[in-house]
């Protein structure tokens, strides 16, 4: 699995990538395991550790495109923040493609703090000490009908 999956410090959710992307029913089953945080009816925050992550195909983008379309109606939005931890520049640039399409259901913060200090700092209340390289805001998409 390309993936791992940490809820142990909800609201905190932490999921760390690792390889590639196996297959669709792979790429499936995260997307189940991070709609699953919304049967809680709990605020939660995402923390995506992509450092150790392969260079994803960009079907996955479209795959990705339709999920936070799902997400985005889905009322009330449990989804406070996110942060993504990447140094890849082409990580970056799929993400900047995902939600030009989709913009994103709460703010997405992309970090290359190291995890467990963004862990630390999430989970003290200091996230206003993690250094922020770039941010995505919820908003309507570019295009409706995507």
């Amino acid at each position: 699995m390309f993936f791992s999956y940490d809820e142990e410090k909800f609201p905190i959710v932490i999921f760390k990538f690792d390889g590639h992307i196996q297959s669709n029913s792979d790429f499936d089953l995260f997307l189940k395991k991070w709609e699953d945080l919304y049967k809680y009816n709990k605020k939660f925050i995402l923390v995506f550790d992509t450092l150790n992550m392969d260079f994803p195909h960009i079907k996955y983008c479209f795959k990705m495109t339709a999920f936070i379309k799902k997400l985005r109606k889905k009322d009330p939005q449990y989804l406070q923040k996110s942060y993504i931890i990447t140094e890849n520049n082409f990580v970056v640039s799929l993400l900047k493609l995902i939600f030009f399409i989709q913009p994103p259901v709460a703010n997405v913060y992309l970090t290359n703090e190291l995890y467990e200090n963004v862990i630390n700092k999430l989970t003290d209340g200091n996230s206003d000490n993690i250094p922020i390289l770039d941010t995505f805001h919820p908003g309507n998409p570019v295009l409706p009908f995507l």
